[in-house]
């Protein structure tokens, strides 16, 4: 994980860097981005049904050792991507195209460093500063998993990470959530 004045660094960076992968001052579509995060995190726990459940694989058309457990993780860390810029879009800091490591760093500027985050978070939950931490690190180790499993990995024997990335994706957008909601966002 980046210190906080490598955060400011980075994040200075790409702001002016000339292809903008970070735009502040935008008007971001917050409640789409949680509905596409809740979308990913709906199609991440289906794809694991499907693949724990041979009656369904079978009524689907596929092979009893088909399993989709990449894809799981792939879209868990999607919603916990979309649910970032979701609250990226509350300070009206874009994100253009699907800049992750953007998404990150800008996440960390906004929330993490300065505490904002676990502000916002004082009134739901009682340890709030180390709340936000995990929610900076579920992102981290979500990212990282997602190349892995996107682009080294073949689907079978991951059930075990599959469920951890949808048990982290529940603990983010849960947070997200509230946050969204205390702010009348959604």
């Amino acid at each position: 994980m980046l210190r906080p004045s490598e955060i400011e660094d980075e994040y200075e960076r790409l702001l002016k860097a000339d292809d903008q992968p970070i735009i502040e001052g935008s008007s971001v579509q917050c409640r789409l981005k949680w509905q596409k995060a809740a979308h990913d995190l709906s199609l991440a726990e289906g794809l694991l049904k499907i693949s724990t459940d041979i009656k369904m694989k079978v009524a689907l058309g596929y092979l009893e050792d088909t399993t989709f457990f990449d894809w799981a993780i792939i879209s868990s860390y999607y919603s916990i991507f979309h649910a970032t810029q979701a609250l990226l879009g509350m300070k009206g800091v874009r994100i253009d195209g699907r800049m992750h490591h953007a998404t990150m760093v800008s996440f960390a500027k906004h929330f993490i460093i300065n505490d904002e985050l676990a502000a916002e978070l004082f009134l739901i939950y009682e340890d709030s500063e180390q709340k936000a931490k995990d929610l900076l690190e579920i992102f981290e180790e979500e990212k990282g998993k997602r190349g892995d499993f996107q682009y080294y990995r073949v689907s079978k024997g991951n059930l075990g990470p599959a469920t951890e990335s949808i048990k982290n994706a529940n603990i983010f957008l849960e947070a997200v959530r509230d946050v969204l909601k205390k702010n009348n966002i959604i």
